[in-house]
């Protein structure tokens, strides 16, 4: 398994930046790059193919999440990528890539479910996103 040892920078793209950062104005998650891991994990659990068409933003560091945090998401790219029949990763550019392109694909769909709601009622379906 390929793990994201150096200062890679996770990303979003551009087109959710604003959404991510009003998400994050109104407290509805703490940080953009939490955003994304909840679009991983839509993404994940919906069966989405990851975005291929964005412009970076860059994030954080992958140093700056807690390793207990990055190793299962890491762990379930790869599962996902065997999945799908994707050719096996054997680079942390192509893992970076890959985590923040299923992040961005679920983050897209998300943007789009939670359009019209508030601030209670996102934090209601992300509370019942993870409790299935």
């Amino acid at each position: 398994m390929i793990r994201l040892k150096g200062n890679e920078r996770l990303f979003i793209s551009e087109d959710l930046i604003g959404y991510s950062d009003e998400l994050v104005k109104q407290g509805t998650v703490p940080r953009r790059v939490d955003f994304l891991f909840l679009g991983f994990g839509y993404a994940i659990k919906n069966e989405l193919q990851p975005a291929d068409d964005y412009e970076r933003h860059p994030l954080i560091s992958t140093l700056s999440i807690d390793s207990k945090m990055m190793m299962p998401i890491e762990a379930t790219a790869q599962w996902y990528a065997g999945k799908r029949g994707y050719p096996e990763l054997t680079e942390e550019s192509e893992l970076l890539t890959l985590i923040c392109s299923i992040g961005i694909a679920g983050a897209r769909e998300l943007q789009k479910r939670w359009a019209v709601r508030r601030k209670s009622q996102i934090q209601m379906d992300i509370m019942q996103m993870l409790s299935q």
